[in-house]
C-alpha cells in the first residue's frame, strides 16, 4: 500500500504532461531519455514506468499493442529487464489495491510478453496464469453461474432476476467487509436503486460467523461452491470483490469499488 500516495502524487503531475494524444514513435521518443536497462534504483524506475503507462493509458486498444511491442522489442531489453518491469505492470494495473488498476490494458501488456522470444516458457508461466483470470468474467461478457444457499435452500446466480444484479463476495469475519456493509447501508444511490425494484444485492458469504452488520434489503447467501476460496469460477483477489451485471447477468463492472457502482448508476440515470 505504500506505494499508492506515490503514484496519486505522480499521476496529478504527469497528467499536464500527456494531456494531448500520443502518436505513433511514442515509445522510441520515451526511452530516448530513459535509460531501460538502469534497474539501480526501482523507486526512480517505478515513476518513469509509471510516467510511460500513463502516456499508453491515453491512445487507443491498436496504439497500445503497437507501442506495448516496441517497448517488449526495445534492443536493449533483457530477461531481466522484462520481467523487472511487469512487476511494475503488475503493481500498478493488476493489484486490487491499486488506484489505477486497469485490467485491458495489463492483458495488452501480457499478451505481448507472452508471445516474447527473449523470455523463457517457465518464465511465461505467471504470464499465462493472469492471462487466465483476466479472461473470467471479463466486462460485456456472460458471467459464470455458480450456487448458493439462500434461507436454506439451494439457488444458482442466475435465479436472481431484477435489472440490475450487484454481487458482492464477502466475508463477514473481515474488517474491511463490515466496513463495506456499512457504506452500503449508508449509499443513498444503491439503496433508492434497490427500493425501486431496479437493483438486487446479492452478498455471498464465506464466513462460519456472520456479522450483525447486515441489511435486510440484500440477500445474504452462503458461498457453497467454494467461488470465493477457490478462485477458479471468479477472481477474488481481496475481499469485498463486487460485480455489477445487467438482467441477463451480463458483466458491466468488475472487482470494482463501491464508488464505481455509485457513479454507473448516476451516469445512466438508472434512479
Amino acid at each position: 500500500m505504500k506505494l499508492l500516495p506515490l503514484y496519486l502524487l505522480l499521476f496529478c503531475n504527469v497528467a499536464s504532461l500527456y494531456s494531448q494524444s500520443v502518436d505513433f514513435g511514442y515509445t522510441d521518443f520515451f526511452w530516448q531519455n530513459h535509460n531501460i536497462q538502469d534497474l539501480s534504483n526501482k523507486k526512480a524506475s517505478e515513476k518513469i514506468l509509471f510516467k510511460y503507462i500513463y502516456g499508453l493509458s491515453t491512445m487507443s486498444n491498436s496504439s497500445k499493442s503497437q507501442e506495448i511491442h516496441f517497448f517488449t522489442n526495445q534492443t536493449n531489453q533483457t530477461d531481466k529487464t522484462l520481467l523487472f518491469y511487469l512487476e511494475i505492470f503488475e503493481k500498478v494495473l493488476f493489484d486490487p489495491n491499486s488506484p489505477f488498476r486497469n485490467e485491458g490494458l495489463y492483458e495488452l501488456i501480457l499478451e505481448d510478453y507472452k508471445r516474447n522470444s527473449i523470455l523463457s516458457d517457465l518464465q511465461k508461466v505467471r504470464i499465462k496464469y493472469h492471462l487466465t483470470i483476466i479472461e473470467k468474467n471479463k466486462i460485456g461478457k456472460l458471467a459464470s453461474d455458480f450456487n448458493t444457499k439462500i434461507d436454506g435452500n439451494i439457488k444458482n446466480l442466475y435465479s436472481i432476476q431484477a435489472p440490475y444484479i450487484l454481487v458482492v463476495f464477502t466475508n463477514s469475519e473481515c474488517p474491511s467487509c463490515i466496513e463495506n456493509y456499512k457504506e452500503l447501508g449508508k449509499n443513498e444511490v444503491i439503496r433508492n436503486t434497490t427500493d425501486s425494484g431496479k437493483l438486487k444485492v446479492l452478498m455471498v458469504d464465506n464466513s462460519e460467523s456472520p456479522t450483525l452488520t447486515k441489511g435486510d434489503q440484500w440477500i445474504w447467501a452462503k458461498d457453497i461452491d467454494d467461488v470465493i476460496d477457490s478462485n477458479e469460477i471468479y477472481y477474488t483477489p481481496a475481499l469485498p470483490s463486487i460485480y455489477l451485471m445487467d438482467k441477463n447477468k451480463r458483466v458491466i463492472l468488475k472487482d470494482v469499488p463501491l464508488e464505481a457502482v455509485t457513479k454507473y448508476f448516476l451516469n445512466q440515470g438508472a434512479l
